[in-house]
């Protein structure tokens, strides 16, 4: 017997109408959608909002998607796709920093790690947007350099270079202390 993927039955179920399908994959994917969002958005309602557009999208297209064992990748590249346009919508470019504030006023007692980590947070919104991309997806959302290439769409040797690049800017502006 051929041991079927999850993600593949859940797809061909939904395909066939199975709502129940259609539900399995949101409640199994939207976590991780919703805190990419939520990283490239202005506020949590604006990331809400990107997240339920990327799962109307997927069930609306469901009949064009081809399963080749990578749906979370997928979904990761029409939440980039999203994010992009409402940031051209928006035409602002700052990112929002609420959560990690938030965290800092609710954890006095560890501020010190609380504090590097907004300064590592601020670096990496200093960063340019190719750049920030994917650092975003590597280091907070813990995506393989392939797939990174993947869902943006560029070659793996551009991923890594600007990886490295990512670390190094980053670095050079912890030291300047954001």
């Amino acid at each position: 017997m051929i041991n079927m993927n999850t993600d593949y039955i859940l797809i061909r179920s939904a395909k066939d109408g199975n709502t129940k399908a259609a539900e399995s994959i949101i409640r199994k994917y939207y976590a991780n959608i919703f805190d990419y969002c939520r990283y490239h958005s202005v506020d949590i309602h604006t990331a809400e909002d990107l997240t339920q557009e990327v799962f109307l999208t997927l069930l609306k297209e469901i009949n064009q998607y081809r399963h080749n064992g990578k749906l979370l990748n997928y979904l990761y590249t029409i939440a980039r796709n999203k994010c992009i346009d409402e940031k051209k919508r928006m035409r602002n470019m700052e990112i929002s920093i609420d959560r990690v504030m938030s965290k800092i006023d609710s954890n006095n007692d560890d501020c010190g790690e609380e504090i590097e980590y907004l300064d590592a947070k601020a670096a990496v919104d200093r960063l340019p947007d190719d750049i920030r991309e994917i650092i975003v997806l590597y280091f907070f959302l813990d995506r393989k350099q392939k797939e990174i290439a993947e869902i943006c769409g560029i070659g793996l040797p551009l991923v890594k270079y600007r990886l490295r690049k990512g670390k190094a800017m980053i670095k050079e502006l912890l030291e300047g202390e954001v």
